[in-house]
């Protein structure tokens, strides 16, 4: 792993779909950490679905979380 700046991207293309419609807004509490230094992000300013960071010197490896919130069922499907 390098150095410097670096942009992670969130699908946005799902199978099946026929647009760039991924579920970014279910997406919450993203955290990127390289060692135990949690890494500062910023979104794209014109696609939501990329996020910039520095990697910092030394960096081997990033790991990154978020949580997934599912959306509730629709009304009368209770299966």
């Amino acid at each position: 792993m390098h150095p410097g700046p670096l942009a992670l991207a969130y699908p946005k293309w799902i199978p099946g779909e026929h647009v760039g419609s991924g579920p970014i807004t279910q997406v919450v509490e993203l955290r990127i950490r390289a060692g135990s230094a949690t890494l500062p992000w910023r979104r794209d300013s014109l696609d939501p679905f990329l996020f910039h960071l520095e990697v910092p010197a030394g960096a081997s490896t990033l790991d990154v979380t978020f949580d997934y919130l599912s959306p509730p069922k629709a009304p009368g499907n209770q299966a």
